[in-house]
């Protein structure tokens, strides 16, 4: 498995505590969700996470993109404090999903839904030993974007 830090790279560190991932590796059968939740888990894990197994919750490519865009404008702990622009939000997501095809993907979040929806409220289950974080992923047959957000209040 093969690891490019774009939190580093981007320079997210200005913005957001926690990271951001890259990883390639050799190809999976995108189709075992046994294969796909163990290099989740495994990516957690060389991050000081925890992996959650089971307890990840598969979502569909347009509530991903939802909620890391909305990840990267506003704050984890406060909902409605941007932290950077729309544009800015945007530009960082491109960056970060580019060369992934989004046709054959899978997408992975600790959350049970949107903190950004209306009623968003409690998450799921904690990868960090963080007051509060949010992991989201997606994956296709030989790469992987890994990306969390941590909050302390």
């Amino acid at each position: 498995m093969n690891k490019l830090n774009i939190y580093e790279e981007l320079k997210l560190k200005e913005y957001y505590w926690g990271g951001a991932l890259r990883v390639s590796f050799e190809k999976i059968d995108l189709h075992s969700t046994s294969n796909v939740i163990n290099i989740l888990d495994e990516v957690c894990k060389s991050e000081g996470l925890n992996g959650l197994n089971e307890d990840w919750n598969e979502i569909d490519y347009n509530l991903f993109k939802k909620i890391l865009l909305s990840s990267f404008q506003f704050n984890l702990g406060f909902s409605n404090s941007e932290q950077m622009p729309a544009e800015k939000a945007q530009w960082y997501y491109n960056a970060a999903i580019e060369n992934l095809n989004m046709e054959t993907c899978r997408c992975f979040t600790n959350w049970h839904n949107n903190p950004w929806d209306q009623g968003g409220g409690g998450g799921g289950f904690s990868v960090s030993k963080h007051t509060l974080d949010l992991a989201l992923s997606i994956i296709n047959n030989s790469e992987m974007l890994f990306v969390y957000f941590l909050f302390e209040d």
